[in-house]
Order: structure tokens, then sequence, then C-alpha cells
């Protein structure tokens, strides 16, 4: 069969101009919706299995961090106060000690000089960081299972922000002004 050519070239042609992108503001927000979407559907499973993943990791790693550093913080609390107020602390200790005691009235300056000539200072507050240290060893467990849980929402909203800023190209400061309105609104 024979075809002539204007023919072949009319149907292109034709078939071309009826299907002629959109360039109006509707088109294009119709298409920047069409590309998130299918953006979306590639870059969020990906987000998730990161979220997962790496989430679960280092959610757990760093509360167990966070349970250690509190632990040195009381513990440096305790040894501050012990080096610092000294005096208050040695009367205290004098004081718990003479209450440790059951006398009457007029024995306790008595029982005070005697535990002052056995103990010349207070000792080092070892109870104290030994108790914050089994606190600390209780609490281990239940921190890492709060890591466990917080560690992957906080890589999931870190991962869409990265989608709403960088990959939307949305502007950081209205979008961090949109949250903090929601939070208000949710507070």
């Amino acid at each position: 069969m024979f075809f002539p050519k204007l023919i072949l070239l009319r149907r292109p042609l034709l078939f071309h101009s009826q299907f002629r992108p959109d360039t109006s503001a509707e088109g294009q927000q119709l298409m920047n919706k069409l590309r998130y979407f299918l953006l979306g559907l590639i870059y969020f499973p990906f987000a998730i299995v990161w979220a997962l993943s790496y989430g679960i990791i280092a959610g757990v790693y760093f509360k167990i961090i966070a349970n250690w550093e509190d632990f040195l913080v009381i513990s440096n609390k305790e040894i501050r106060q012990w080096k610092r107020y000294s005096k208050r602390a040695y009367e205290q200790y004098i004081n718990a000690k003479v209450s440790e005691k059951k006398a009457k009235a007029y024995e306790i300056p008595h029982i005070r000089e005697s535990i002052k000539a056995e103990n010349s200072h207070q000792p080092f507050p070892t109870y104290n960081i030994f108790i914050n240290f089994i606190v600390a060893i209780i609490l281990l467990p239940f921190r890492a299972l709060t890591g466990l849980v917080e560690g992957p929402l906080i890589v999931f909203k870190d991962a869409k922000t990265f989608w709403n800023i960088k990959i939307k190209k949305i502007d950081p400061q209205k979008y961090y002004q949109e949250l903090l309105v929601n939070q208000e609104k949710k507070g």
C-alpha cells in the first residue's frame, strides 16, 4: 500500500496539537502534585526503612549514653557538694549520726563530741554514688525501650522535614512557623 507523504505528516501533527501540555498555573500545580506524589512513592518507603533501621539503633544507643551522662552529672554534684560545702555536709553527717543514737537531751552534747572525735571529717559520699549507680542500672532498660520507640519517630520526622525543605522547596522559615502554630494548637 502506498500512502501519500502529506497524510503521514499531518496525522502526527494533528495528534500532537490536541495533547499539547498545559502551561497554565492550574496545570503546573497539577503536574507538581503528580511529581511529588510519584517521588513520594519512591522516597517515603526508603525513609521508613531508614527510620526503622537507623532510628532503632541510634535511639537505643543515645538513650544509653544519656543514662550514663545523667549518672555522671548526679555523681559529680555529690562530689562537688562534698568538696565545697564540707563544713555543712560534715554537720549534717554528725547530726545524722547523733539522731541514729537514742539518747536523752542532756546526753546529746557528749555524744556529739564523741562522734566528732571518732570522725574528724565527713567521709566520701560513696554510699550516695553507689545508690545513684544502682538507680541508673535499674533505669537503663526502660530508657533503652523509650529509645527504641522515639528513635525511629525522630529520624522519620527529620526525613519528612528534609522532604518538605529540600525536595518540595518550601521556605524553611514558613515551614517552621507552620510547625510552631500547629504545636501551639495541639498544646
